[in-house]
């Protein structure tokens, strides 16, 4: 899902992928969409790699793995509106 939000009103000009602060949350990550689609190859190409090591048999690999194909689904399913046919990424090897 997608959280729509005003342009910031700071006359910094767009927000670039980088470190972001709203009010007085704690410090987040912003990744604008073009660098998430180039973010998400990259998770993609990682866990095919980190797969051969036996996920099931080490419990941080399992987690590390389980958070990339996360955040690689949000990309998916709410960032990259190129591909509305695209299968989801847990049916996928």
């Amino acid at each position: 899902m997608v959280r729509k939000l005003k342009a910031p009103d700071d006359g910094q000009g767009r927000v670039e992928t980088g470190a972001v602060q709203f009010g007085d949350d704690w410090n987040g990550l912003f990744i604008r969409g073009d660098n998430a689609i180039g973010l998400r190859g990259s998770i993609l190409t990682l866990l095919e790699y980190l797969n051969q090591y036996h996920p099931e048999k080490d419990l941080l690999l399992k987690f590390a793995i389980n958070e990339l194909r996360y955040y690689a689904e949000i990309i998916d399913s709410d960032v990259d509106e190129r591909n509305t046919n695209r299968k989801p990424l847990k049916s996928r090897k």
